[in-house]
């Protein structure tokens, strides 16, 4: 926002005072002033009938009605437009002390209204008006005294005004108060009073201060990252038509930052915000086109959308558009549009325009021949180019955003910000040695680089390095040394450090085990938005370790996790659901969130699923569906399922009966030691249903089943032939080690 929009902004502010009945009589009561008959019985009157009702009124010298009339007067309400007489009846209402008039009478002034433009007296009114404590008239005198109107430029004094408005409520001066705070006008800088000024304004519903107050949630300024916050602010701003607002929301959507991916969301909320000329949302909008995050590629819409980019000014738009000139992406080939549209955004400081310029000079591509200029453009990269922006072009070229994707400029320029000594970029550099991106693949390169970052405090090189250690990656196992790094990080706020900590505190890995820590340490990870420490805290919850045993806590946060995409989270929720544990119990919900899990491939969801179609649970029955699902459940492995899949191809049931698969599954669970399956397995054998008769294997599976039948935990599960969520419970730890797996 730049200054001749906040100047905008307080004029408006003033011009809203001649509109709203409602802010006149607010600021009258407050002034102690009695309201006029006129704006008593206007809310009844026709226009015109008003019209003449104030006009006798302020003839009488009532000055209620002399504002009011010159506000008639202004906006053409029963009599024509006429802005010599609404400056004529302000100018009466002022002179009598009437502080909205003198507001009004200021504004008339300063835009040359029914009167020569004349700032000094501008400065005078709108000042008898403020120094009245009229609010609006205090924010615009501080906008005054801000950008030098009428009267010597002062932030000092424009931060006093803008102060005394604020602190009786005034949304518009809390807003310009929070923005002297934040940018250090007349104040020292202040991001934590900024946040709460921006806060106080949103409170009352002013969009801009929702929109900023979003974007100080976001990037954690003057107040603890919230990317949950940011989203809500947002889209208040958003729904109420602020522009900024709708493309950060898309932004937001597109990336599931603070709210669930949703590419349909992304492109309609930035969508709404390009068409309402957001040169931002224009760029990201033909981005989306460009490389079919939506619908599909559509490079004419791209070409387009980062025309209209372009001619808004923007840089991305610019270098974008000589991209898709250059090379006739969207629009026929046109070196020389390349060209010039590539030199819009390198004159702007736009490093890969300039980069591209530097290289159009050298090969004569749409201009002359020039080496001199080539190179002058080439050392502007090299000058422009410091750490952090060469961490964003290596970021740009790894994702493919504003240039064609390559692993390889990814990672060079990601390793020039990194031998700089930038923390971020020393990490980045780790993260592509460790997964082989642009670079061969060396785990001790890795770890050298993350080590570099988390010496200087750097909370993401900490978290890495911590993971190296604990997995024995480019350098010795050390669970020591894992703790150690994770705890750096996790006390500064790093969630999935939190999550790692709470994972060793439990399990006692490189410190003694504390199962009051670990619950601890995964509730943190869990309030700052971890989709693991969420599953992770509501695993704490159901058995009660570290914390008393707690199932509607439990579900809670299993819920906030599913409701995520945790596949566990998912299937444990649909257990929850189906035998009533911490929740009342509904088969219906209990099938939708297994479904969930099912379709992600967690093979004891696919189980219960499977079960739930075979008998009716929560679902139609459907033995086709309840075939297809156990069979995935087998085809993973899950021994029950296998033995349940023997069964349907034995009798027939969602399939066509197949003695020689049913006894094929049997096997399989039998071996697997389901003792319910090496019964019926002796049985195959010695009656050769499926298989050969073989007395003496009969024999071997009969005696494995008399064996096993004694044990306790087999025969209770096998009666039931299905999946037994109490055993989803009481196994808690196998698959809460899963979910905290680091990687």
């Amino acid at each position: 926002m730049n200054k001749k929009f906040f100047f905008i902004l307080t004029t408006l502010s003033l011009l809203h005072s001649l509109i709203s009945c409602n802010s006149e009589s607010k600021s009258e009561n407050k002034l102690n002033h009695s309201e006029s008959l006129c704006n008593i019985f206007n809310r009844n009157v026709d226009a015109t009938k008003m019209f003449d009702l104030c006009k006798k009124l302020a003839e009488q010298g009532d000055t209620d009605s002399q504002y009011s009339l010159g506000r008639m007067y202004d906006k053409g309400q029963g009599v024509a437009k006429d802005k010599a007489q609404a400056f004529q009846w302000f100018q009466k209402a002022a002179e009598q002390g009437h502080a909205l008039g003198q507001s009004a009478l200021g504004m008339m002034y300063k835009l040359g209204a029914g009167v020569d433009k004349d700032l000094t007296q501008a400065i005078y009114w709108t000042q008898k008006a403020a120094e009245q404590g009229h609010a609006l008239g205090q924010v615009s005198l501080g906008a005054m005294y801000e950008f030098g109107t009428g009267v010597d430029k002062d932030l000092t004094q424009a931060f006093l005004w803008y102060q005394k408005a604020a602190e009786q409520g005034d949304y518009f001066g809390q807003f310009n108060l929070g923005r002297m705070y934040s940018f250090g006008k007349g104040v020292d800088k202040d991001l934590t009073q900024a946040f709460l000024w921006y806060q106080k304004a949103a409170a009352q519903g002013y969009v801009d201060g929702q929109a900023v107050l979003g974007s100080m949630y976001q990037v954690g300024k003057g107040v603890e990252q919230d990317l949950t916050q940011a989203f809500l602010w947002y889209q208040n701003a958003a729904e109420q038509g602020n522009y900024s607002a709708q493309g950060m929301l898309g932004y937001m959507y597109r990336f599931g930052s603070g709210v669930e991916k949703d590419l349909i969301q992304a492109f309609q909320w930035t969508q709404k915000a390009a068409e309402q000329g957001s040169a931002y949302a224009q760029f990201e909008l033909g981005q989306m086109y460009e490389m079919g995050e939506y619908s599909g590629k559509n490079l004419t819409q791209a070409f387009h959308w980062y025309q209209k980019a372009a001619e808004e000014g923007s840089a991305r738009g610019q270098a974008a558009l000589g991209r898709m000139y250059e090379v006739g992406k969207g629009v026929d080939k046109d070196l020389i549009q390349a060209f010039q549209w590539t030199q819009k955004a390198a004159e702007q400081g736009h490093v890969l325009a300039q980069a591209a310029l530097g290289r159009m000079y050298n090969l004569g591509e749409g201009v002359e021949k020039n080496s001199i200029l080539s190179v002058q453009w080439s050392e502007k990269v090299v000058e422009q180019t410091n750490a952090s922006s060469q961490l964003a072009l290596g970021r740009m070229y790894e994702l493919g955003k504003g240039v064609e994707k390559d692993s390889i400029q990814a990672f060079q320029w990601t390793q020039k910000s990194a031998e700089q000594g930038h923390v971020g970029g020393q990490t980045a550099l780790g993260r592509m040695y460790e997964l082989g991106k642009g670079v061969e693949k060396d785990l001790t390169q890795a770890f050298q680089w993350y080590q570099k970052a988390a010496l200087q405090g750097y909370v993401s090189g900490q978290s890495a390095l911590g993971r190296m250690y604990e997995l024995g990656k480019g350098v010795e196992l050390d669970l020591t040394q894992a703790f150690q790094w994770f705890q750096k990080a996790a006390l500064q706020g790093h969630a999935s450090s939190q999550l790692a900590l709470g994972r060793m505190y439990e399990w006692g890995n490189g410190v003694e085990k504390d199962l009051t820590q670990a619950f601890h340490w995964y509730q943190k990870a869990a309030v700052r938005g971890s989709v693991r420490g969420q599953a992770a805290l509501g695993g704490m919850y159901l058995v009660g370790k570290g914390v008393e045993q707690d199932l509607p806590q439990a579900f809670q946060w299993f819920q906030k996790a599913a409701e995520q995409g945790h596949v566990l989270a998912q299937a444990v929720l649909g257990g929850m659901y189906e035998v009533g544990k911490g929740v009342d119990k509904d088969l219906i919900q209990a099938f939708q969130w297994t479904q969930k899990a099912a379709e992600q491939g967690h093979v004891l969801a696919q189980a219960a699923l499977g079960r739930m179609y075979e008998f009716g649970q929560g679902v139609d029955k459907d033995l086709t569906q309840a075939f297809q699902w156990t069979q995935k459940a087998a085809e993973q492995g899950d021994a029950f399922r296998q033995f349940s899949l023997g069964r349907m191809y034995f009798n027939g049931l969602g399939v066509i009966e197949d003695k020689n698969q049913a006894f094929h599954w049997t096997e399989k669970a039998a071996k697997q030691g389901v003792v319910n399956a090496q019964s019926f397995l002796s049985n195959l054998y010695f009656v050769g249903v499926g298989t050969k008769k073989n007395h003496e294997k009969g024999m071997y599976w009969l005696v494995k089943y008399n064996q096993n039948r004694s044990k306790k935990d087999n025969d209770k599960i096998v009666v039931w032939d299905e999946v037994y969520w109490g055993d989803v419970f009481k196994s808690y730890k196998g698959w809460l080690n899963y979910i905290n797996n680091f990687h």
